[in-house]
């Protein structure tokens, strides 16, 4: 019996939700014999006798008592390496035996002994069985009746206290208890520090701060006090608090625990003064109370049901068409919205519609707008942005026509209140803007509460004048009984009457406080000076730090930042007050990000006491309390909902940075809802994206997964999923973010952008590229994408396949006419340059006069119009630079920065040339000078001409320089006027080191003493030397013989330059050639990219508009013949052994068609499992062989024979085999 019991304790102990984090046992052997030696002790050591070993033995509070010795003893237990719950049971059998929770355990065993064993009567085996199985049942049912005796679940009547006498010895006790400390605050918390020390798995029900749970405990009690002698307002009092505590599994059992609590607590502190009546009497209403709480529980989930239904028809659209019975009201609903769907036209998209609707039709709802306020996939309202925050969606100018009928309760609410002549009353539309959230949270009263405190700070910011809430509830029956005439019976009106009721009752509470708190909270927080504030941050982190010491681990930052943070908080107290609507937002953002941040929401709490025990201590006024206290617990409550609701799986997954882990969460989602479970976290009117956290937060395995998974291609029968279209809708900036925060992502997303068929037809394959949202917005605009890849300037990602079908298709398409017709100014201009400057002038211009006439007029041309353009150009460039800053420092002068930019920079050189040309034109100094004008021959002119052809020449050779930016048409000329680019800088080494050549050997030769002209000084002969270097030396060396010293200087400088130096340039030029050509590429396709991003930002919207509808994204493409695909592809061909394809890579899968299940498990995510076990078991084998083995002699061996039978590997590669 004993190892039988032992064994059910360990199964036990292990599913028990308080021990959860310490329940996984590894030495169960340890662990059982610690138990067994326990039980030992159940009958005084004594043999045991006959027992029924069942569930029942762990199934009861006393159970819980010893569940609470364990928690006890773990908490205060230092971690080891040993097994927690074996450590604490050895504890348990040293120190806490004569504990009283651990004996009423051993009584509650003892409850289980067979009836003969108890009374040392002899039956045979059957007889036993089946008496003692009876008599258990009967004295167990016995002892629980009796400990829940007078705790009444199955209705809810009002408590009359008799004798009168009892109620008021039940509020003296009270009033003495009260008194009996020096503040509520302290009597709270010693109840709960009571409460917790005997039932510590208790402390899960409690989640508000302990400085605000005190303070309501001790209200809410003294309350039930006040009215013990009123029973109608007592069971009004007890109904609420039931209400409140809907959400919590409230037991028969949990409620005695409760009660005792309270019971020792009173006879501890008050002793004699605690007379038996009061405690009769206490005992009476904390039966009740906890007996109503469980009624409430049990008995208003049909009024929860109704109002939950009730509130989806009402909104659904249009009202209900038939009448069901009563008793079908959960399937009478549901029918009822099916038919209000049909009638109002109203069709939910769960998913992507079919291909075949795709192929012939586009959706009907693409083509219409949206209704005002709806949201989409993205969780973005449609709605009129510029609208106020309480207009009302459809309702203005169809309130002034005739046949409008409201279909939502918000339409039919504000047309009630408008008839009612009560449309002006903001704070009714601060109530609905709330009412559907409180709706659909009733069941839960911490959000409930949480809206009532949010919409009453609202209401006293918005209410002009005294607020009647008797007002909304009329309009809003009055709205309900229009929306559903024929389901609306006396259960209806039960259900919102009660729900308004409760929801006036909280707001009560409130309403009026908030003008007070904000002016006396804001005066304390003013009053203190900057010494006084950093000595109350202080003191918060120290007492939170005590409270919560693993708070520690996340508060890492300098002291700095975290009194910013502090003081940030106490701030907010006071901003909630006076701007609720955008601080509750703020802290709802803030809420999010704390999502990604992996903060545990369990550190909140002890902050939030640590913040009140501290501000108690630097003020005494209660007002400044109570409000501190209330808005930094209505602050914390938002913040722990905002991570809670926030929190997937998704995101969990992503804090983690585990593919594996979200691989596993999305596995869970709906197909249609798949993208959107990865890409949008809405909480409130906040939102967060998946996806963008784990970028912004460097979990860049997981965003390569979710990046994956969205690019991959998934099909039913029916429907072909692709979440690119939802991943740019949500993200039109996700290249941009991308190249920003996580370029290596790129490829992942471009390289899910391509489908290739495993089908080929005559050597050539099947690729679709999805690119329409790297060509168009939302808006058909041109999209963001390619001008931040070229902003990033990464050759490698900009020849991408994906890119360069972009950045060619639309060369192509639009912008190469575009640009050659921005080229034809400057073609002609140098077309006109080089007839007058270069081809007329040759001609014999002075025996022709309409040559002179042709040629003054080509010059006239290129200063009226190329030298202004260019001016006009520069200036306004050069202006916006200096205007904007925009400039660097050449030679410590300021210059635009738009100079950097060679050819811009050639063009600013060209505006100079020609205006100096301008002013030193022969033409023009020769004008009425002579009679055969135009003419540059004339004596004026001489002393310019010989400036002004330099001038000339080097214009022409800008010109042509120029010229070269037109090679950006062909992709490999472009790659090889980069690639020339490159290579000067190792022909200006070579310049260099010929420069440091000639000068040596010239001013060396010049020493010697002979009689050669050439070599006379040092500049003939470094002419010399270098003529002889590049071949233009026309002498003979013969004559260089009567001088051989000079002779051989000669030979070794033509040793050293030509043979050796010039050869190295080759070879150098040779290797950068073939080094930088593929990097050039890029370069090229990048400038290119660039060329097209610049001349696409002045492209004409109608030639754009052309352009895109050219391209035909609206229309399927197929995937292999017959199978129609997805729309916003541009399908091409390309050779079959450019990039084989052996597997098809749509996932493809049979079975049900229906948006809402989960896609399968896809095969290879359980290969990947299966290696990374096989893996990990292999690891661990090599870990043992690594390990020193002690065999026959007492000396460690790590090889041969002995060693290896010793070391386990025979077990460890049996492992691997299993595995």
């Amino acid at each position: 019996a004993i190892a039988e019991v032992s064994l059910l304790l360990c199964q036990t102990l292990q599913k028990t939700r308080a021990l959860q984090r310490w329940s996984e046992v590894q030495d169960l052997a340890g662990f059982v014999e610690e138990a067994q030696a326990f039980l030992a002790q159940a009958f005084d050591g004594e043999p045991w006798p006959q027992i029924y070993v069942t569930s029942e033995i762990v199934d009861d509070s006393s159970f819980e008592g010893f569940v609470n010795v364990l928690l006890d003893i773990i908490r205060k237990a230092a971690p080891g390496s040993e097994d927690v719950l074996v450590a604490a049971m050895r504890v348990i059998n040293k120190e806490k035996m004569e504990d009283r929770r651990v004996l009423r355990f051993f009584e509650h065993i003892s409850s289980f002994v067979h009836a003969d064993a108890a009374s040392d009567c002899s039956h045979s085996p059957g007889q036993q069985a089946g008496a003692g199985v009876g008599d258990l049942h009967d004295f167990d049912d016995r002892r629980v009746e009796a400990e829940t005796e007078g705790i009444v679940t199955d209705k809810l009547e009002e408590l009359r206290i008799s004798p009168p006498e009892m109620a008021s010895a039940v509020q003296r006790v009270w009033s003495e208890f009260a008194t009996a400390f020096d503040t509520r605050e302290a009597a709270g918390e010693l109840f709960y520090a009571t409460l917790f020390e005997t039932a510590p798995s208790m402390q899960a029900l409690f989640t508000t701060p302990r400085a605000v749970q005190a303070i309501r405990f001790m209200t809410g009690l003294g309350e039930f006090v006040a009215a013990l002698g009123e029973p109608k307002r007592l069971q009004v009092l007890v109904e609420t608090l039931g209400f409140r505590h809907l959400h919590l599994e409230v037991t028969a059992m949990r409620v005695v625990v409760f009660r005792d609590a309270i019971l020792e607590l009173l006879q501890e502190k008050l002793r004699g003064r605690f007379t038996p009546e009061a405690a009769e009497g206490y005992k009476l209403m904390l039966n009740y109370i906890g007996g109503a709480i469980i009624y409430c529980r049990v008995h208003y989930s049909e009024r929860l049901l109704t109002l939950q239904s009730s509130w989806k028809l009402a909104n659904a659209g249009a009202p209900e068409q038939k009448t069901k019975p009563p008793e079908q009201r959960d399937e009478d609903l549901s029918e009822g919205k099916d038919e209000v769907e049909e009638e109002a036209g109203v069709q939910e998209n769960n998913g992507p519609k079919s291909r075949f609707q795709r192929m012939f039709r586009r959706s009907a709802d693409s083509n219409e707008p949206k209704r005002q306020g709806e949201v989409g996939m993205s969780g973005e309202s449609h709605g009129d942005s510029g609208s106020s925050e309480h207009s009302s969606p459809r309702l203005g100018r169809g309130m002034a026509e005739a046949t409008y009928v409201p279909r939502t309760f918000e339409e039919m609410f504000l047309w009630s209140s408008s008839v009612s002549g009560l449309k002006k009353l903001s704070w009714h539309l601060d109530v609905l803007k709330h009412f559907d959230s409180m709706v659909r949270n009733v069941a839960n009263y911490q959000r409930l509460q949480e809206e009532c405190d949010v919409l009453s700070l609202k209401i006293t910011k918005s209410a002009a004048g005294p607020v009647n809430l008797y007002e909304f509830k009329a309009c809003m029956l009055a709205a309900l009984r229009s929306l559903l005439p024929k389901l609306w019976d006396s259960s209806y009106e039960v259900a919102w009457t009660w729900l308004w009721d409760n929801v006036e009752r909280l707001l009560q509470k409130t309403l009026g406080s908030p003008p007070i708190w904000e002016r006396e909270l804001d005066g304390a927080m003013m009053s203190f000076d900057d010494d006084a504030m950093y000595d109350i941050r202080r003191r918060i982190y120290e007492r939170f730090f005590h409270l919560c010491p693993a708070g520690q681990d996340y508060f890492k930052q300098s002291n700095t930042r975290l009194h910013y943070i502090a003081t940030k908080v106490l701030e907010m107290t006071v901003d909630i007050l006076k701007d609720p609507k955008n601080v509750v937002e703020e802290i709802s953002a803030l809420g999010l990000r704390h999502v990604g941040y992996g903060i545990p929401t369990e550190h909140i709490t002890p902050y939030v006491t640590a913040s009140v025990e501290t501000f108690k201590e630097v003020t005494e006024d209660e007002t400044v309390l109570e409000a501190f206290r209330w808005t930094l617990s209505l602050i914390s409550k938002i913040l722990i909902r905002t991570i809670l609701e926030g929190s997937t799986i998704v995101m969990k997954a992503v804090n983690a940075n585990s593919e594996k882990l979200l691989r596993n969460a999305i596995s869970c989602a709906p197909r249609g809802e798949r993208a959107n479970w990865m890409l949008h976290v809405q909480v409130g009117t906040q939102q967060i994206s998946p996806l963008y956290w784990a970028i912004q937060s460097g979990s860049l395995k997981a965003a390569g997964a979710i990046l994956r998974d969205l690019t991959t291609i998934r099909a039913d029968r029916d429907t072909y999923y692709y979440g690119v279209d939802a991943l740019f809708s949500r993200h039109p900036d996700m290249v941009g973010r991308l190249v920003d925060e996580a370029p290596t992502l790129l490829p992942t997303l471009f390289e899910g952008l391509i489908w290739r068929s495993r089908v080929t037809k005559e050597g050539w394959r099947r690729v679709n590229y999805f690119v329409q949202h790297l060509f168009v917005d939302e808006d058909d605009a041109f999209a963001e994408g390619l001008p931040s890849l070229t902003a990033a300037k990464d050759q490698t990602i900009i020849s991408h396949p994906v890119i360069c079908l972009v950045s060619d298709t639309l060369w192509s398409g639009v912008v190469r006419r575009l640009f050659i017709l921005s080229k034809i100014g400057f073609l002609f201009s140098l077309f006109v340059f080089m007839l007058s400057q270069a081809i007329l002038p040759k001609t014999g211009a002075e025996e022709h006069q309409w040559i002179r006439i042709a040629i003054f007029a080509g010059r006239m041309i290129n200063y009226s119009f190329s030298m202004t353009r260019l001016m006009l150009f520069h200036l306004r460039r050069c202006w916006d630079g200096y205007r904007e800053g925009a400039t660097f420092r050449l030679w410590r002068i300021p210059v635009p920065a738009y100079l950097r930019d060679f050819y811009r920079a050639l063009g600013f050189a060209l505006m100079w040339l020609l205006l100096l040309m301008c002013t030193h034109e022969p033409m023009l100094w020769c004008a009425g000078t002579t009679g055969t004008w135009p003419t540059e021959i004339c004596p004026r002119a001489e002393e310019v001409e010989g400036r002004y052809t330099v001038f000339s020449m080097t214009a022409m050779f800008v010109h042509w320089l120029l010229l070269i930016d037109m090679a950006v048409f062909a992709t490999k000329l472009s790659a090889f006027v980069l690639v020339v680019k490159h290579v000067l800088s190792e022909v200006g080494r070579f310049c260099v080191a010929m420069l440091f050549l000639l000068l040596t050997f010239s001013s060396a030769i010049v020493c010697l003493r002979h009689d050669k002209a050439e070599f006379r000084d040092v500049p003939n002969a470094a002419n010399c030397l270098f003529a002889i270097t590049v071949g233009l030396y026309e002498g003979d060396f013969r004559e260089y013989f009567d001088a051989p010293y000079l002779l051989a200087f000669v030979f070794l400088f033509v040793t050293v330059s030509v043979i050796i130096l010039i050869n190295l340039l080759i070879a150098q030029l040779n290797c950068s050639y073939e080094y930088v050509y593929a990097d050039m590429l890029g370069f090229a396709r990048l400038t290119r990219a660039t060329l097209i991003v610049s001349i696409l930002q002045s492209c004409p919207e109608e030639r754009w508009t052309r352009f895109v509808a050219g391209l035909k994204f609206d229309q399927c493409v197929e995937f292999d013949e017959g199978d129609i695909g997805l729309a916003g592809a541009i399908q091409v061909k390309e050779p079959a052994s450019l990039n084989p394809v052996l597997v098809d890579s749509i996932n493809r899968y049979g079975g049900t068609c229906s948006p809402d299940m989960q896609w399968p498990a896809e095969s290879g995510q359980d290969d990947d499992d299966r290696f990374e076990r096989m893996e990990r078991l292999m690891q661990n084998a090599l870990k043992k062989l690594s390990k020193p083995v002690e065999v026959a002699g007492g000396q460690d061996s790590r090889s041969g024979t002995s060693g290896l039978e010793t070391s386990g590997v025979p077990s460890s590669m049996e492992s691997i085999m299993e595995g």
